[in-house]
């Protein structure tokens, strides 16, 4: 595992010094990417859940679409 770490700190070393905004840009867009799927899980079950409240007749199909459109 060391080893791994080792090779992965001497590649990033190399791309930073020939181009630093790559080296940057991959941690961004990892962290988020990483944002986003937590976020993703919370509007599927609310659409999810709020799909069943529909089916049940707790909520009318008009309040249903304008939380999904506007959530």
């Amino acid at each position: 595992m060391k080893r791994i770490l080792v090779a992965y700190k001497d590649l990033l070393s190399i791309i930073f010094e020939k181009a630093p905004f790559m080296v940057i840009l991959t941690f961004l867009c990892t962290i988020i990417s990483g944002l986003i799927w937590p976020v993703n899980v919370y509007v599927k079950q609310h659409i999810f859940d709020d799909g069943l409240a529909v089916a049940r007749g707790d909520i009318y199909d008009s309040q249903y679409r304008h939380t999904y459109i506007y959530r």
